[in-house]
């Protein structure tokens, strides 16, 4: 039977030198940081749009009344209908 350890033989991360120095640096660089702004600023912007066009929709901008069966009919009844050869 062999003997049991109680350590695993595998390298650690430190020992096979892939670990950063400072695993923060990318964040503090100043490419990371305008990216980042720019994201925020893209995010707001999208936002902004969709809360306008919501505010539009609750005023009833680009509405033509309110909608009625009546005029669904109406719309419907203007349209070709399609018929069999």
């Amino acid at each position: 039977m062999p003997e049991s350890s109680s350590t695993i033989d595998r390298p650690a991360l430190a020992e096979t030198g892939d670990a950063p120095a400072d695993p923060l640096a990318l964040q503090r660089t100043a490419v990371f940081s305008g990216l980042v702004r720019a994201g925020f600023i893209v995010r707001g912007v999208t936002y902004g749009v969709i809360g306008g066009l919501a505010a539009a929709f609750a005023v009833g901008a680009g509405s033509q009344g309110t909608p009625t069966q009546e005029g669904a009919l109406e719309l419907i009844s203007g349209a070709p209908s399609p018929r069999a050869c």
